[in-house]
This record gives C-alpha cells, structure tokens and sequence, in this order.
C-alpha cells in the first residue's frame, strides 16, 4: 500500500492511498510533488518544503481518529480535531454515511501502513 502527497506553496493540497503500486499524480500543476512509499519504520513519514514539515503521516492518522462528521448548509464534511476539512475526504457529502464510510476506509488504510 502506497500513499501520494501532494504539495503545493507548502500546503498539501491532495492526498490519495493507493494499494496497487504508484500511480503518478498527473498534471495537478504542482509547484512541488512528491510520491512517497512510506515507512513508519525510518523517517520517511514526513514531507518537507523549503525546510518546513508540511505532512506527517503519524500526526495525521492522530487527526483520522480525532476526526467528526459535522454538518452545514451545504452537507456533511469530515472535520479534523482543530475543525478545518480533513485531507482525503470530499468537500462536501449529501449523507452522513458516505462521510462516515470514507473516513473509516482513511482511517484503516492509513492504520494498515503505520502498523506493517
């Protein structure tokens, strides 16, 4: 299982888990892009930019399972402990359902790398 982060200016700007092989992150317009096959294990867990650490994917499974389905006008969103939109899930979701399926596949995939 393999993760893409994508890195725009210093704010990730998409993330994709992938379980067959690398997929390249085609034409996102990136100012930086990085595929990562992470290893908890070394200290590639992290992405860094002009010497900032923008993505850490230990501190994100910790927001994963922080995470809530929240409401709005518009819908539902998966929210991140300090209440912004969480990476990897949609802007917006008609169901609570949906939101709450794609945040516990997040959770599961995410888990499964940091414990192989």
């Amino acid at each position: 299982m393999h993760i893409i982060v994508c890195v725009h200016r210093g704010i990730v700007t998409n993330m994709k888990v992938i379980k067959n092989g690398f997929r390249a992150a085609v034409n996102w317009g990136l100012d930086w892009c990085r595929k990562e096959d992470f290893d908890p294990h070394s200290h590639e867990c992290s992405i860094w930019h002009n010497g900032e650490e923008v993505f850490n994917l230990s501190r994100y499974y910790e927001d994963l399972l922080e995470a809530k389905i929240v409401s709005n006008k518009q819908g539902y969103h998966v929210a991140a402990p300090a209440g912004y939109k969480l990476f990897g899930t949609k802007d917006v979701y008609e169901d609570e359902s949906k939101a709450r399926q794609d945040l516990d596949k997040l959770r599961s995939s995410i888990g499964i790398l940091l414990t192989r």
